[in-house]
């Protein structure tokens, strides 16, 4: 340990003051203690007393007694940055052509609005696919993939919409995390008809 972490008592009454080893004087003498407060020894400390004087420091106890471990400085080393947790990401896989897209009623309602072609074009610029997470009005939901700078799909984002309006159906709304779970649901989903 070193010097630093030793300090003098601090005062909580009498019982913190202790008799002086040099002059003898009673409720005089405070021990040098350790960040535990456990003192060093009943030598290591100050008198309060002006005329005695006596003063006998962490460094000077541990000259004296070299023997003593808690004398050896340790070296500082740098603490170990965190583990970074690697990151998992989903397969690219995922994203390959949807099959139901037809039954999907965010694409629906965009086909009777802007026609075939530019939902398809649309729908495929951003990987917007199909799930059968939520199915109302005879139809599927959509998944958004979320993507990375570096192109790693990180999760899907599934949600239904109405078909006749295109608006998000409120009590369906939430984030799915990609699970082992859904992943095997989305497969059995994905190979059926």
């Amino acid at each position: 340990m070193s010097e630093h972490t030793y300090h003098l008592q601090k005062y909580a009454g009498t019982s913190t003051r202790h008799t002086c080893p040099q002059c003898g004087h009673k409720g005089e003498f405070t021990y040098y203690v350790d960040e535990r407060n456990v003192p060093i020894d009943e030598s290591c400390g100050r008198c309060n007393r002006e005329r005695c004087g006596y003063h006998l420091t962490p460094s000077e106890y541990f000259k004296a007694h070299p023997a003593d471990k808690r004398n050896e400085f340790t070296t500082w080393k740098q603490p170990e940055p965190p583990k970074a947790i690697p990151i998992s990401y989903l397969p690219s896989s995922l994203l390959a052509t949807d099959t139901h897209r037809d039954r999907n009623n965010l694409f629906r309602f965009m086909s009777k609005e802007f026609g075939d072609v530019e939902a398809n074009r649309v729908f495929d610029l951003y990987h917007v696919g199909t799930s059968r997470h939520w199915r109302n009005n005879d139809g599927l939901s959509t998944t958004f993939p979320q993507i990375n700078e570096k192109g790693k799909l990180c999760q899907l984002k599934v949600m239904a919409y109405n078909p006749n309006t295109g608006k998000r159906m409120k009590k369906q709304d939430r984030a799915e995390m990609w699970s082992d779970k859904a992943q095997k649901v989305y497969s059995r989903y994905s190979t059926d008809g």
